[in-house]
């Protein structure tokens, strides 16, 4: 990290003292920078433009849960875990919904509940199962 980047990284402490766009951003494959304030960035994981890029749908749930690393609560549940950071307005959580043989099928971001966006899923690129077929 550079001396820059890491001044920013400390400036934005300022704004959000706990967890930071950054650290979301970076568990699930999006670029967003810190310079946002909280509402700005639920609109952008709320838009058509945030597209995890580390998940994927079907991904097995041991792999899904290992890409978490700046979570500071994790809650297992049988077909579910809740990954939450906390924000200056309250917990931010992402939701992972698994199916019965624990593949990923869902991600949904729960917000505060002061913000105009209470809950939203967002879109998981498809996992390739099968291997492409040759035709030699």
């Amino acid at each position: 990290m550079t001396l820059l980047a890491s001044i920013s990284r400390f400036m934005s402490r300022f704004r959000h003292p706990v967890s930071l766009p950054e650290d979301v951003a970076n568990d699930i494959g999006i670029s967003v920078s810190n310079n946002l304030n909280f509402n700005e960035f639920l609109n952008y994981l709320s838009s058509l433009h945030c597209r995890p890029t580390k998940l994927r749908k079907y991904m097995p749930r041991e792999e899904a849960e290992a890409l978490f690393h700046s979570a500071l609560k994790k809650e297992n549940f049988a077909y579910n875990t809740f990954f939450s950071y906390y924000f200056d307005k309250g917990w931010l959580v992402l939701a992972l919904y698994y199916d019965r043989e624990g593949r990923l099928r869902r991600l949904n971001v729960q917000c505060p509940l002061d913000s105009k966006i209470s809950s939203c899923d967002l879109p998981l690129a498809q996992e390739n199962f099968l291997a492409e077929p040759s035709f030699s």
